[in-house]
């Protein structure tokens, strides 16, 4: 039975318990970290049999089925636990209230809550793995799991940029790069331009080889990354958050120049090789600004191969912020009239 006990005005922790399977249990752990699933999951399967409430048992079950591709066992295993933890906490008990990592007894019950909802966010059930996202970040708002990053990651997915900057600004001084380039993306999609480029350049400073990493054409896994670690600041975490470019639906390069006022809209073109080079590296649909008009627009589709294309300042009227209806037109025609793809050679 799991009992809940306050530590403090607005502190909790869970009973401490008596379990006799430490050894077992650690020796389950360690055959798991050594690659001997089979070994592990046998004991963990016992371990269960025999303790069915132990959390951390639960826990390391459902991630070993986790890893194996059965989701449903592992959600299973996990749902039960956290809806009884929910149920443990006395009337008393008021949002805002922590439940503390701090406390060792109240950590099997906060894996549990993070890994159902990693389980939740790869069935699509993004909102209910925000919510339990939300309500970790609560619990222990000093979040020693990390959790803001997968809160930052689903609302991006849920295109909820305003919420992403929120949660940034709980954590300031957040390098991760979830949290860091996740500031500067969400205040591009808003359209804070000068906040954008600042916590741009922070987050390189934070973590410079994410910002290599997203600069190369070709990308290859760090001889050094160990399955199931990511080594803060090392080369393995660029290449992970990389492969995240599903982050974004789709990248717009434009033109920026040193001591412009504004990012884009320029009217001046850049080097298409350039984004060639960046169309066929990434996954993400690309979409081509920079300087396109009538006149140019079939050049800049046969050299890059985007997803589409964007024209402003080349098809406004003279002196003025309207577009050229005639202008408009013959743009339009002659992008649909070429192949637009994402990134495929001609």
């Amino acid at each position: 039975m799991l009992i809940v006990e306050r530590v403090g005005p607005h502190a909790w922790k869970f009973a401490e318990r008596d379990w006799d399977v430490n050894d077992r249990f650690y020796t389950g752990c360690e055959l798991w970290e050594a690659g001997q699933t089979p070994a592990a999951l046998a004991i963990f399967q016992d371990l269960f049999q025999r303790h069915p409430a132990h959390l951390d048992v639960r826990h390391s079950l459902a991630q070993l089925y986790a890893e194996r591709g059965e989701c449903d066992r592992a959600k299973a295993l996990l749902e039960k636990p956290v809806a009884l933890g929910r149920r443990t906490f006395p009337k008393e008990f008021r949002t805002g209230d922590r439940l503390e990592w701090g406390w060792l007894e109240n950590r099997p019950f906060l894996r549990c809550l993070c890994s159902l909802g990693l389980v939740y966010e790869q069935e699509g059930r993004l909102e209910e793995a925000l919510a339990i996202d939300q309500e970790q970040l609560s619990l222990n708002p000093n979040d020693n799991q990390g959790v803001r990053a997968l809160a930052v990651t689903i609302l991006f997915a849920l295109k909820r940029p305003e919420e992403v900057i929120k949660v940034c600004t709980v954590y300031p001084d957040d390098g991760t790069p979830e949290v860091a380039y996740g500031r500067a993306l969400a205040l591009f999609q808003v359209g804070r331009d000068h906040e954008a480029i600042t916590a741009l350049k922070e987050a390189v400073r934070w973590r410079s080889r994410v910002a290599a990493e997203l600069r190369k054409t070709r990308h290859r896994r760090p001889k050094s990354s160990i399955p199931g670690t990511i080594t803060m600041g090392g080369a393995d975490e660029a290449y992970e958050y990389w492969q995240y470019d599903g982050l974004v639906e789709y990248l717009l390069l434009d033109t920026y120049q040193p001591g412009d006022t504004q990012v884009g809209a320029t009217g001046a073109p850049h080097d298409w090789d350039l984004s060639r080079r960046i169309v066929r590296s990434v996954h993400t649909p690309v979409i081509l600004a920079c300087g396109l008009g009538p006149q140019n627009v079939a050049e800049a589709i046969h050299t890059v191969r985007p997803a589409g294309v964007d024209s402003k300042t080349h098809t406004d009227q003279d002196g003025g912020p309207c577009k050229d209806i005639e202008q408009v037109r013959a743009f339009v025609r002659i992008a649909k009239s070429l192949r637009l793809n994402r990134g495929a050679s001609p």
